[in-house]
């Protein structure tokens, strides 16, 4: 009788110990996905065992190697001694990535000592809380999928009028509305008439082609010597007529009177 008692007590005690480890579970998992949500990551991959730790790795801004020494000290934790060791450097681990979760939500020390602690209620609480991420960059972080700094580029908004289907964990679908169409504008009668635009100017015309050079003048001839016509032969001039003789000899003067 005493055996099958405690049979029966020791089945009752997994029995409630594993009702509370499933509810402790789907706690960390509604949490998770509300986070993950918040930070502009699929909300699902809380479900996923392993890949959850890689998007909660990014998501508080550490490098890539921290997911892999934190999934190595998980996978060897069955290992005596050395796997206590891993053990005890993961559970320090996610200390930190703890504190850094909280600082890129805006959030102080204690706030993240009490998301390690108590990491069911506080994803919750962050989750479901009025905290927005804002991803302040590691040193360490180099950036998934070639990311400066960590930080993912802003997502582009939706075209207009394009349906934005929903994400698991995000709100309801919104339609973008597309941009008003420009009415036209009526003329009033009592607005006079535009005036008519001026007819277009004319292209201006052409420019005439260059002229070209002048041919090289040939040199003068040379001027024939200008030849004097002779002047016309004047009629023979008759000599002057010869004096007539004197018709007798003329007397000598008298002698001066003394």
């Amino acid at each position: 009788m005493n055996y099958s008692y405690n049979y029966s007590g020791s089945g009752a005690g997994a029995a409630v110990l594993s009702l509370l480890l499933i509810a402790f579970y789907v706690l960390v998992v509604i949490g998770l996905w509300k986070t993950f949500v918040k930070a502009g990551r699929p909300g699902w991959a809380a479900i996923i065992p392993f890949y959850n730790l890689y998007i909660w790795v990014h998501i508080a801004g550490r490098p890539n190697w921290w997911f892999v020494v934190m999934l190595i000290g998980t996978l060897l934790g069955w290992i005596p001694i050395i796997g206590w060791i891993l053990i005890i450097a993961v559970w320090v681990m996610s200390l930190f990535l703890a504190l850094d979760v909280a600082k890129n939500f805006g959030q102080g020390t204690g706030f993240g000592v009490l998301l390690w602690l108590f990491s069911a209620i506080m994803y919750l609480v962050l989750g479901f809380g009025n905290y927005e991420y804002r991803q302040v960059a590691h040193p360490e972080m180099a950036g998934p999928a070639g990311y400066a700094g960590g930080q993912y580029p802003p997502p582009a908004p939706p075209p207009a009028g394009q349906y934005v289907p929903p994400t698991l964990g995000a709100a309801a679908p919104t339609l973008v509305p597309p941009p008003p169409l420009a009415q036209p504008v009526r003329p009033s009668p009592l607005t006079p008439p535009p005036a008519q635009a001026a007819p277009p100017t004319p292209p201006p015309a052409r420019a005439a082609p260059p002229t070209p050079p002048p041919a090289e003048s040939t040199p003068p001839a040379e001027a024939a010597p200008l030849t004097v016509p002779p002047a016309e032969a004047t009629a023979p001039t008759t000599p002057p007529a010869e004096p007539a003789p004197p018709e007798g000899p003329t007397p000598p003067p008298p002698p001066p009177v003394t």
